[in-house]
């Protein structure tokens, strides 16, 4: 049975709406103080407030530029699966911003960026998360991994317009190759 694009699309939509989420490492930050690991723990259990608190409280009691990205990168988790897109962005921003490389901060500040509508931030995201690691999977939430990148390219492009329809047509191509959609 073919699906329309229209449907693929839509199908796209919900994916990716329900996509928020992205891996960021793991283990503790060696002191005494807030833990990424039990942070990690919140996140995963689906305890996203408490994941918010612990990881502010990372970000806040470390120096390094790792655990600062890391901190920063699952406090955007919690806060996307929280449904606070303005604070997740702003906070995927701190994990890039730190210097370190964090595909799981470009690809959870992909999702966001597709979520709010920035459809260009959403499309470089992805792809710089994708050049990081092209076999990607987030390891705190199973289940996401490259193809969801793949399907935020090709929703984005779609989102784009008309001039990026191929573009998302040869994203929707690489998940399936014999979608039969041109």
């Amino acid at each position: 049975m073919r699906i329309s694009l229209r449907n693929r699309i839509e199908l796209i939509v919900v994916v990716c709406a329900s996509l928020l989420a992205v891996h960021c490492g793991g283990g503790g930050n060696g002191s005494s103080g807030p833990s990424l690991t039990s942070a990690w723990e919140k996140f995963e259990a689906g305890q996203y407030d408490a994941a918010i608190a612990e990881f502010a409280d990372v970000v806040g009691d470390v120096s390094d530029a790792a655990h600062l990205a890391e901190g920063y990168c699952g406090l955007g988790w919690s806060y996307a699966f929280d449904d606070q897109l303005d604070a997740a962005a702003t906070s995927f921003a701190s994990a890039l911003n730190t210097g370190a490389e964090s595909v799981d901060a470009a690809a959870g500040a992909s999702a966001v960026a597709l979520a709010r509508g920035e459809h260009t931030d959403a499309t470089s995201l992805a792809q710089a998360a994708l050049a990081i690691d092209p076999d990607w999977s987030f390891n705190h939430y199973p289940g996401i991994d490259w193809k969801d990148l793949r399907l935020i390219l090709a929703q984005a492009y779609f989102g784009l317009g008309a001039a990026s329809y191929d573009d998302a047509q040869a994203e929707v191509d690489i998940l399936d190759p014999d979608n039969g959609l041109d």
